[in-house]
């Protein structure tokens, strides 16, 4: 890297050293390990986090494992089902149920259980049922997973909200005659 590259690159990351702007700052001093490194002929460091490592963990700390639901006993089923769900915001009412029924998780657990598939504050608005955060496949699956659902569960859930989706969208038209 030619040394005139890094002094503008310094000036630009010098202005942003400002004790109060501890983001900036900690942004500003991997740039200038970057260029240090490719300067002296190293390959610079990954700066993000691999996937499955927790941002803020405090050290020695591993994520709680979400504990397996336990079953109902059988002749007493009080686990919601998704069959029952006919548009979508009925089956995002039944996710819900099915996080309450599954011990009210709190939502950065659900979240780190779901495999990383959405944060903790959209695992707290699926929770809540909140109709602004559009519902995925992906969301569906890593929710019943985060709550700590079996392959069953996440089969069945799936299925039901495909089968809503399919039922909700507008049917399409055939062309006829050509």
């Amino acid at each position: 890297m030619p040394v005139g590259d890094m002094f503008t690159l310094l000036e630009r990351v010098g202005n942003k050293l400002d004790p109060y702007r501890g983001r900036d700052q900690l942004w500003a001093q991997t740039e200038l390990v970057k260029l240090y490194e490719m300067a002296n002929g190293k390959s610079p460091r990954a700066t993000k986090p691999t996937p499955g490592t927790r941002l803020r963990s405090r050290p020695g700390s591993s994520p709680r494992p979400v504990p397996k639901v336990v079953e109902d006993t059988p002749g007493e089923e009080f686990k919601p089902d998704p069959a029952m769900a006919h548009s979508m915001a009925e089956l995002r009412q039944l996710l819900r149920e099915y996080w309450g029924w599954a011990g009210e998780l709190g939502s950065r657990r659900v979240a780190a259980a779901s495999g990383e598939v959405f944060s903790h504050s959209t695992a707290a608005k699926l929770i809540a049922a909140d109709p602004n955060v559009p519902l995925r496949q992906e969301y569906v699956a890593g929710m019943i997973r985060g709550c700590g659902g079996s392959e069953a569960d996440q089969q069945a859930w799936i299925t039901a909200f495909r089968r809503v989706r399919q039922a909700t969208r507008a049917p399409r038209l055939k062309v006829v005659g050509q």
